[in-house]
């Protein structure tokens, strides 16, 4: 069955026009979403942020538990919509499919149409299998879209060189850490990709790669070391409400914990679910693709 489901599949994909895939790419994911938006309590999370949404809208002192922009938009859709956590789903809806829109432009950037209309088509259902933690609206489901447009403005500005998206790029990068303190990560993806692996292509000479790598990595001891003393010291620049505040955001990106046993054991768990919730995706997916690049007289498609 799962062979057979996935043959169909990806024949749609390989033989449908452009404007039908884009529609079942929507309507799936609408599909597989629009029942949140008639659930009040989908995730402890949202309902949190619906509660502090309502401390604020009565004028009481209130502290957000996400990112500013994350409690703009709870705030905005229960004022313009209706006054229930549910409005915020929507909210996600819109978010989810904005998202798979933007997945299909960077891949058509990188690649070509179809395999951006794949890439999002996967996206919209596997962000919104039936499980709580996936189908509510979590600053996850928000800030994506912001990666995503994030990627693109980089692609923008750094291969096509058209430098005025370094804009939009910044503004995204704020967004992202700005709905959530995860945000942050897509900073440091591409922070990472510019420093180590832009330049493995950039740069031919081996002498020369090998010299810009050996200084990026004596720069990063350098800082590493002058963090050590500093957090532990001098406290020139980490004081005392400066470590505070990392030490919070860093425990709450950590599940609440120091422990790397137990942040590896979480993160275990939550590879586990997703591969198990979205299994009747993937799977299918995967068998589709190996057997797609194996048929040479269609390769050429992609």
């Amino acid at each position: 069955m799962i062979q057979r489901f996935a043959d169909r599949f990806w024949s749609f994909f390989d033989t449908a026009a452009s404007w039908k895939i884009y529609a079942a790419m929507v309507l799936s994911t609408i599909l597989l979403r629009i029942h949140t938006v008639f659930i009040d309590f989908m995730h402890v999370d949202v309902l949190t942020t619906y509660l502090i949404v309502k401390t604020d809208l009565a004028g009481r002192v209130f502290s957000i538990n996400k990112g500013p922009l994350y409690h703009f938009l709870m705030k905005f859709s229960v004022v313009n919509m209706w006054d229930s956590p549910a409005a915020f789903h929507l909210t996600g809806v819109l978010f989810i499919v904005a998202t798979g829109l933007c997945i299909v432009l960077l891949g058509y950037l990188l690649f070509n149409l179809k395999t951006g209309l794949l890439a999002g088509t996967l996206y919209g259902c596997i962000i919104s299998s039936f499980n709580h933690s996936f189908t509510a609206t979590n600053g996850e489901v928000i800030y994506n879209l912001f990666f995503m447009l994030s990627f693109i403005f980089f692609y923008l500005a750094v291969y096509k060189k058209k430098f005025i998206y370094l804009i939009p790029l910044g503004l995204a990068l704020y967004a992202s850490y700005m709905v959530k303190f995860q945000g942050i990560y897509i900073s440091g993806i591409l922070l990472f990709y510019t420093l180590f692996v832009f330049p493995h292509y950039l740069i031919k000479d081996l002498r020369r790669r090998l010299f810009y790598y050996g200084s990026i990595f004596l720069c990063v001891f350098i800082a590493a070391v002058f963090v050590f003393i500093d957090w532990n010291y001098t406290g020139i620049i980490i004081n005392g409400s400066f470590k505070g505040k990392l030490i919070y955001n860093y425990s709450y990106v950590a599940a609440k914990g120091f422990s790397p046993i137990v942040l590896f054991s979480k993160l275990l768990l939550r590879v586990w679910l997703f591969g198990l919730y979205h299994s009747i995706i993937w799977i299918p997916a995967i068998i589709g693709i190996i057997r797609f690049f194996r048929r040479k007289e269609t390769s050429d498609n992609y």
